[in-house]
């Protein structure tokens, strides 16, 4: 649930940036570099 929603983020914001990043690192409870965060999609 919590990949789909990160996934769904994405394609509708449209920026991998920031704005994922931040819901990414709330999912996680930790901060990785966003190449390393897309790697586990």
């Amino acid at each position: 649930m919590s990949k789909l929603s990160f996934i769904l983020t994405k394609e509708e914001t449209g920026r991998p940036d920031k704005f994922n990043e931040k819901i990414l690192c709330i999912r996680d409870g930790t901060e990785l570099p966003r190449e390393m965060a897309y790697s586990n999609f």
